[in-house]
């Protein structure tokens, strides 16, 4: 062998020596360190003084906008209160949301509830003197009807047949309790 292929090192001899000298430079590193947090420590406990810690900085938390509660329960208008032959329009039926005994409409017995609805032509509403085309038909609910939990309702005016299937609001007002 000659001595230039002594001094050569094989492929596996320079992976090696590269480890060696990472190692190195790590160790160098981490002694480095661990000097600067000695010294850190020795002046805090000369002065006296505990070491701070950064403060880390929050985003400000957005405060999300308080949605009035609903005052409600939302009820479907299912049809006039009818025997085989006759239907008598000045009472309508409702289905309350939840409520499925008899025993639980007696806590909307007296409640007003009201029937939303869009029209076409604008009109000045009596609460804020605006022009809208939104509607209101005011009712009470009046007596509890058959066992599963629907109830009959009084309007003001008769409930048109086209809101058979629609939302009515049952008004948790005014209250017995």
């Amino acid at each position: 062998m000659t001595e230039s292929e002594e001094k050569k090192p094989s492929a596996k001899g320079k992976k090696a020596l590269a480890k060696v000298k990472d190692e190195a430079q790590t160790s160098e590193e981490a002694s480095k360190v661990s000097k600067v947090k000695k010294q850190k420590k020795q002046k805090t406990a000369k002065t006296g003084e505990t070491e701070e810690k950064p403060r880390k900085f929050r985003k400000p938390k957005i405060k999300k906008e308080k949605r009035p509660k609903r005052l409600y329960c939302k009820a479907v208008f299912i049809g006039y209160r009818r025997g085989l032959r006759n239907q008598q329009m000045n009472t309508s039926l409702l289905k309350i949301d939840g409520v499925i005994r008899r025993k639980d409409t007696a806590f909307y017995m007296g409640k007003k509830c009201a029937f939303l609805y869009k029209a076409k032509t604008l009109i000045r509403s009596r609460t804020t003197r605006r022009p809208t085309k939104y509607r209101i038909i005011w009712g009470r609910v009046t007596h509890p009807h058959g066992n599963s939990g629907i109830v009959r309702a009084k309007f003001k005016k008769n409930m048109p047949p086209a809101a058979m299937g629609k939302t009515v609001r049952v008004m948790l007002y005014p209250s017995n309790i």
